[in-house]
């Protein structure tokens, strides 16, 4: 028997009730072709109302893991081997009428978007999101207008702060614009005003919660990368996190899935994945984070989280370019991130409301907007990294001015775009202008090797025979005034080649023809050196003077 008082078994003879646990009823199924839930509702020692979806999985061993659930939330029951049966023989024997539709993750699912504290959207059946991916950090405070007012209007004239804002429109646009995962980077020192930037794109979405640190395990951000799809995921302190483990972590955010893991039945667990753009900050960027565990970042990594320098220019205070006519940089940081926390998380509701809305042509906008926009702003000799990095920036500017057109927020037409062109030409100059990131990676660790070891490693033809050498690389010598080193395979392959991929290495050299050909054009030349004739990789010393 059940009541608000709790749960009860009723002896047939004596008609004595025993209590069970406390108040518990299965409200409805779960609709699945897979595998059919239930939805619990029951109340804690508290006497507050919860819901819990119970999988088939929970009802094994008799419901052990079950019961545990319900414990973790506060459930009471009596806890001897009757209450345990008749527990279990009761919610497994009832069969409600509903059915409702169970959302396992945050973000879009048709023509609705879920959040842990709304659907937005024409909701067409009952949904009820997966207890496992709630987050109170999503939630509203305030009015649109009071946002506006008290936050938005205060980021004109300060392009990283505008950037910010726009990069979390831009979030729920990747797949409709069929763009994949990336991040941006703010870089300054301390008492720069980045955290307070992060703030401010938060109060798009939610609370000053709705900030996380770099400060977890992969597992951990695995989970929280869950909760901000299809939504902005914001990392306070790159610092926070192992330099051993921040670019592996960068790589997996931007890779949009987790690692394949086994459960403790040996079995492949489902593969987290999500659909996000990520904001960070730090004092030092990825590359020199992850040199403090001697690592380097590749140029893949650094184009999924792209620099952008938190102090925009020599004059500006911080990363704050217009101080709003407030004393100091300190000032002005305190007033924006007392609004954000006050006012909070209804321009992201109105924004998916309209891009539900026109969801059929943002695309096309989208790809007319860019061809402009590469017209006007992409440096003619850009390659494809430098075009990469480009439409991320513009994605960007992009859904800031969708959210002008559509009068989410209260910026003059091209805002976002200006800012998003400020971000893009910051991180430009900070990568050292047009050009491949990773070839430039390569010829630096080419030259690199040879400054450190042309007068150590290399016998030198031209000198002594009695040279002592240890650790040899190869050999070297003068042929018309320029210096001709040759390079022993094995040294080749596991020295200069070290972290990239040999052909790679090899088709550069060519090209820029710091690697020399035989007569046959093969770049493995075979040549007499004082102990054997052997093949060897010939490489012209001009490499040190580029």
């Amino acid at each position: 028997m059940l009541s608000d008082d709790g749960l009860f078994c009723v002896d047939k003879k004596s008609e004595v009730l025993t209590r069970i646990s406390n108040y518990i009823r299965v409200i409805a199924f779960t609709k699945s072709t897979d595998e059919v839930s239930r939805i619990l509702e029951f109340k804690d020692y508290r006497g507050e109302i919860h819901n819990l979806i119970a999988k088939p999985k929970m009802f094994t061993k008799d419901g052990d893991q079950l019961r545990i659930q319900l414990i973790s939330r506060g459930f009471i029951f009596a806890g001897n081997s009757l209450s345990k049966r008749k527990l279990f023989e009761y919610i497994v024997s009832s069969v409600p009428k509903k059915e409702v539709a169970i959302a396992s993750r945050i973000g879009f699912s048709g023509n609705v978007y879920i959040r842990p504290d709304l659907i937005i959207g024409e909701v067409k059946e009952e949904i009820i999101l997966d207890t496992a991916i709630q987050d109170d950090s999503y939630g509203t405070s305030g009015t649109l207008q009071e946002w506006n007012d008290l936050v938005a209007r205060w980021c004109v004239g300060n392009s990283r702060l505008i950037f910010a804002i726009s990069a979390a429109f831009a979030s729920p646009l990747l797949n409709l614009c069929n763009l994949p995962n990336f991040g941006f980077h703010f870089v300054g020192n301390s008492s720069s005003g980045k955290t307070t930037c992060l703030n401010i794109a938060a109060s798009v979405f939610g609370n000053p919660k709705y900030v996380v640190t770099w400060k977890a395990t992969d597992n951990t951000m695995e989970t929280i990368a869950v909760r901000r799809n299809d939504s902005l995921l914001i990392l306070d302190e790159l610092s926070e996190i192992s330099p051993s483990k921040a670019g592996e972590v960068a790589y997996m955010l931007a890779n949009d899935q987790g690692k394949k893991r086994l459960d403790k039945n040996c079995n492949v667990r489902e593969t987290l994945s999500w659909r996000l753009i990520f904001l960070s900050s730090g004092e030092v960027d990825l590359n020199s984070h992850m040199a403090e565990d001697s690592k380097t970042s590749k140029a893949g990594q650094k184009i999924r989280l792209l620099n952008i320098s938190a102090k925009a220019s020599k004059d500006s205070s911080g990363i704050f370019e217009n101080l709003m006519d407030f004393q100091d940089g300190a000032e002005f940081s305190d007033y924006l991130r007392e609004k954000a926390s006050k006012y909070y998380g209804t321009a992201s509701i109105e924004f998916i409301k309209q891009v539900l809305d026109h969801q059929t042509v943002i695309r096309d906008q989208y790809k007319e907007e860019f061809q402009k926009l590469k017209s006007q702003y992409l440096p003619a000799n850009a390659e494809g990294q430098d075009m990469r990095a480009f439409e991320h920036f513009m994605l960007v500017g992009f859904a800031g001015e969708l959210a002008i057109k559509y009068g989410v927020i209260c910026w003059k037409p091209d805002t976002a775009y200006q800012a998003a062109v400020a971000c893009f030409n910051s991180w430009l100059e900070d990568k050292g202008g047009i050009g491949n990131d990773e070839d430039r990676q390569i010829l630096e660790h080419v030259k690199s090797f040879f400054e450190l070891h042309a007068h150590s490693r290399f016998f030198d033809l031209d000198g002594f025979k009695d040279q002592k050498i240890s650790n040899m690389a190869g050999y070297k010598f003068v042929y018309q005034d320029a210096m001709i080193f040759f390079v022993s395979a094995s040294v080749f392959q596991n020295e200069i080649c070290k972290g990239f991929q040999r052909k790679t290495v090899i088709q550069l050299l060519i090209d820029k023809r710091f690697l020399l050909k035989d007569h046959n054009g093969d770049y493995r030349q075979q040549k007499w050196t004082p102990y054997r004739n052997e093949k060897v990789y010939v490489i012209s010393g001009k490499i040190l003077l580029g």
